[in-house]
């Protein structure tokens, strides 16, 4: 008979991935986390930077920030400055990081964020985080500046989602995916395996927006964002200093080249077969044949042809044409699904997006964003963007609609600093639904493609299962908003968890 009390005994929750065993599987593998050789971002980060030596231009397009760079520092400074604090004797023996976004129940509260021209940085562009995010149950968000069109990112995202299960029902890790929405009956229409959300760059035509819309969600993109913080692009000095801007050479213009309506306004027609851009990039002889100054003429054709093309692009996507809360009116007319507003700082934005987004029965939501310092030079802080976004009563009151009422809930998801598992659970302290992961992945990718980026999945995902029990919780939505509180509190000055009735989960020091 089991000496272990009744309430100690694990009840798992069901397609829950054991992402804690990856800790163990090192130790007992004697071979060190592979194929990155460090679970440490800074090395990580270091290791890409020497790999792209060659390529400066590449690794500061995804690693440079605005500016002076006072934001991106400000991120991880912030979230730093806030402490966990761990309770003891809680019985966290079966931890589930099972999270629920627009009535879908994930594994894990990560998602990859959407990061453009990546095929400058490898390869195979978005095409390795792709697959690496369907084989592990991770929702991947395809960018509009992407390598690769819209069908091609969906499809390298469905290619390694197979679920193989055991005997007993149980998901074999080994043999196939980690979790997919067949295993929860959510497949949208089409049959998508992988969860894949689209982000837009909103066109200037209307037109060109339906079409990119109409194409994500025939090809299984479920939930839409839209990326409000980059109508053009921020004061970059890295870029400036080496003209480095992939798109005006025609990198980065895929989903743009492969839509027949943004073609058609250039007189032209989509590739017949997929285009793929040559890696390395390197702009000086992509200028020099565009400029008939090398190579053969069919090369020049070429180079002259991506450049008309990229500019063109640029002009249709990044016009520096800005926007209005009365233009969203036309995209929750194309767009049916949940749509999630990207780069959301203020709370005066955050309480209207949920009044504009939540209406009529709607499902919407934010992500709480500063495009990791790329943008604005010296902006708040992403993670204190949050704290304050999340105080708001108005917002509150969207996130809990009044039971029995066709109102849904208002998310708020996190973006921009997120390097380790506590600094995940740190935002989901606060009250964050899900949080996005973007430079990690990317530097994993830079060094060992496709299973780099399953790699830093894995460690910052076994990094927050092990924190979370550690720190005395054992599930992610039982400790979801409960560190607020004390992070107001201690923010502004006053003492926190010494008197009855008030819970010690997270504070501010300075």
């Amino acid at each position: 008979m089991s000496s272990i009390p009744p309430h100690h005994i694990p009840k798992p929750e069901a397609h829950q991935v054991p992402w804690g065993k990856y800790m163990i599987s090192l130790y007992v593998g004697q071979k060190g986390p592979q194929p990155l050789g460090t679970v440490v971002f800074s090395e990580i980060e270091q290791k890409a930077r020497k790999k792209l030596a060659a390529y400066p231009g590449a690794f500061l397009y995804a690693g440079g920030s605005a500016g002076t760079c006072q934001t991106e520092h400000a991120n991880e400074a912030y979230l730093r400055s806030l402490r966990i604090i761990p309770r003891m004797l809680k019985p966290t023996n079966t931890r589930s990081l099972g999270t629920t976004l627009f009535g879908i129940r994930y594994p894990s509260p990560m998602l990859i964020a959407p990061i453009g021209v990546q095929g400058t940085f490898y390869e195979d562009g978005e095409l390795a985080p792709a697959r690496a995010a369907g084989k592990l149950g991770v929702p991947f968000v395809c960018s509009t500046a992407s390598t690769r069109s819209i069908e091609q990112v969906a499809k390298a995202n469905d290619e390694f989602a197979n679920v193989v299960l055991k005997e007993g029902g149980q998901v074999d890790l080994e043999k196939g995916a980690a979790w997919n929405l067949s295993l929860i009956g959510a497949q949208p229409e089409g049959g998508a395996l992988a969860s894949r959300w689209y982000q837009l760059y909103w066109p200037i035509h209307n037109e060109v927006t339906s079409s990119l819309l109409s194409r994500a969600r025939a090809s299984g993109y479920t939930t839409l964002v839209i990326t409000l913080d980059t109508m053009s692009l921020g004061w970059r000095p890295h870029d400036l200093e080496r003209s480095y801007l992939p798109f005006g050479l025609g990198v980065g213009i895929e989903i743009g080249r492969s839509d027949p309506v943004f073609m058609s306004l250039h007189n032209r027609q989509p590739p017949k077969e997929d285009y793929v851009p040559k890696f390395p990039y390197l702009p000086q002889d992509l200028l020099s044949r565009a400029m008939g100054l090398a190579g053969t003429p069919e090369e020049h054709a070429q180079a002259k042809e991506d450049a008309y093309l990229g500019q063109a692009w640029l002009a249709e996507s990044n016009s520096g044409t800005y926007r209005s809360w009365e233009d969203l009116d036309f995209i929750l007319d194309e767009w049916k699904g949940p749509v999630v507003l990207k780069g959301i700082q203020s709370v005066r934005d955050a309480e209207k997006a949920a009044e504009v987004l939540m209406k009529d029965g709607r499902e919407g939501g934010i992500v709480v964003s500063n495009h990791g310092g790329r943008q604005v030079d010296g902006a708040i802080p992403s993670i204190l963007a949050l704290q304050r976004i999340l105080a708001s009563k108005k917002v509150q009151a969207a996130r809990n609609p009044p039971p029995g009422s066709n109102q849904k809930k208002f998310h708020v998801l996190f973006d921009s600093g997120i390097r380790t598992g506590s600094d995940i659970l740190k935002a989901v302290m606060l009250g964050a639904d899900a949080v996005l992961l973007g430079r990690p992945y990317v530097y994993a990718s830079i060094l060992a493609g496709q299973a780099g980026v399953e790699q830093v999945i894995q460690h910052i995902l076994a990094d927050l299962d092990v924190t979370m029990g550690l720190a005395g919780w054992d599930s992610l939505d039982e400790v979801r908003g409960k560190g607020l509180a004390g992070v107001l509190a201690t923010s502004a000055g006053k003492s926190f968890g010494v008197d009855d009735g008030e819970e010690e989960v997270l504070i501010k020091v300075d």
